[in-house]
């Protein structure tokens, strides 16, 4: 799946349907630029409305998730690596399946070398499926 981004600051309609953190949020992204799709996260905010999220590669080079109605899909295929589970939290989501691992994101974010090793092989996989 690959998008393109629309505009990178929410409006205060879509804020008002957010949570409050996504406020003051910069997601370093760039108008009209391309983003390959890691993984996408549904959940059901304060208000009982939905939210989607998506993990992208962000313009500092880390992954992370951004609201999908900051974009446009532009290539709709999903990943044949994604899986769907519901997490304890409840929400829905379409991942790869080392990023289920418990505390993935975490140890990612920390440097971890396995963390990053698997990363790197999700990107390559995902990059080579997507002819983008």
């Amino acid at each position: 799946m690959v998008i393109r981004c629309l505009t990178t600051k929410l409006t205060l309609s879509q804020l008002e349907l957010l949570p409050k953190s996504y406020a003051n949020s910069d997601f370093h992204i760039t108008e009209l630029k391309k983003y390959l799709v890691f993984g996408i996260t549904i959940s059901v905010g304060a208000s009982g409305n939905q939210i989607c999220d998506v993990q992208i590669v962000s313009d500092y080079g880390h992954i992370a998730h951004a609201p999908l109605v900051l974009f446009e899909i532009i290539d709709s295929r999903v990943s044949k690596y994604w899986q769907l589970k519901i997490l304890k939290s409840g929400q829905i989501a379409f991942w790869p399946e080392k990023f289920f691992k418990e505390f993935f994101h975490d140890d990612l974010s920390e440097d971890i070398p396995s963390a990053i090793e698997d990363f790197k092989l999700v990107r390559k996989l995902l990059e080579e499926e997507q002819l983008w």
